[in-house]
């Protein structure tokens, strides 16, 4: 949700949303428990931040989104 409120003129729903992080990371086939784990704490970590925040190139869940990156990204 936060990220459809932060960007609306991207994602239309949170099902667009969903949509989206599901075709960018490629988990049409499901999700390994390391991939949730990953997308969990990038995601929690994510929630904290302002809009702004999470706009810029570079913010406090660098870290969990390089974590979220390897873990969910193709192999």
């Amino acid at each position: 949700m936060k990220l459809v409120d932060c960007f609306p003129e991207y994602y239309g729903s949170t099902q667009d949303c969903v949509d989206y992080i599901s075709n960018y990371y490629g988990l049409a086939d499901g999700v390994t428990p390391a991939c949730e784990a990953a997308a969990i704490s990038y995601f929690d970590c994510g929630a904290a931040l302002t809009c702004a925040q999470l706009d810029a190139n570079m913010n406090d869940c660098d870290d969990e989104a390089t974590a979220a990156e390897q873990a969910c990204g193709p192999a």
